[in-house]
């Protein structure tokens, strides 16, 4: 086997390793992840807690 074999498969193997580990950590943190609320939601309690704030004026 020439020793350019070995090289290419040391690399072929390296870059595996990590798309195995990138790929897993995608998934970890997905898993993880808590949904985000939309930003309408965050206007509208805004909205509301300074009318709220208004009205006690």
């Amino acid at each position: 086997m020439n020793l350019g074999n070995l090289d290419l498969i040391l690399v072929v193997l390296a870059f595996l390793g990590l798309q195995v580990w990138w790929i897993g950590m995608t998934i970890r943190n997905g898993q993880n992840e808590k949904p985000l609320r939309s930003s309408e939601d965050s206007l509208k309690e805004q909205k509301q807690q300074l009318e709220n704030l208004y009205r006690k004026e």
